[in-house]
């Protein structure tokens, strides 16, 4: 069910899409897009495309460290959905790239993200690029962000 499986040459040659139940899925329906995909052969490849921190209710938390949190939790829902198993440190260990792009933001915003992103990667040091972009989905959004994670070969 939370697999997304297109009819196009991308199913034929292995490449899954995935979307978190309930309001990911719904999303992926509007939209007509998916959260995250897994690339093969050798190293199994998850890009999750752009998460906001847009809530099941339609809402985004008023608070910019708040959306910031739940942006990310989107994303590892996004992760586990595409294959990610063990604890929230063992999921965003796996995640090697990550882009952000900001709109509607002050000169507090980079020391806001830099300490929502240590509570993320505790033990990795992705790769990261931030992009100053004029305006996001809806114009209460401060961020959306991409990763890249690989699959590991005992959950492949």
């Amino acid at each position: 069910m939370p697999e997304f499986i297109p009819q196009t040459p991308a199913s034929a040659s292995g490449v899954r899409f995935f979307n978190w139940p309930g309001a990911g899925e719904e999303i992926s329906e509007t939209l007509k897009m998916t959260h995250a995909c897994v690339i093969p052969p050798g190293a199994s490849i998850i890009h999750v495309g752009g998460q906001a921190a847009i809530k099941g209710d339609g809402t985004v938390p008023a608070d910019l460290t708040e959306e910031i949190r739940e942006a990310f939790s989107h994303i590892e829902l996004s992760l586990r959905e595409a294959g990610l198993t063990g604890s929230s440190e063992e999921v965003w260990a796996c995640v090697y790239k990550v882009r952000t792009y900001h709109a509607n933001t002050d000169a507090g915003f980079g020391l806001t993200l830099h300490g929502v992103l240590i509570e993320y990667f505790s033990k990795n040091r992705p790769l990261f690029t931030g992009v100053d972009v004029f305006k996001l989905l809806r114009p209460e959004l401060h961020l959306e962000i991409e990763v890249e994670a690989f699959l590991p070969n005992t959950q492949a």
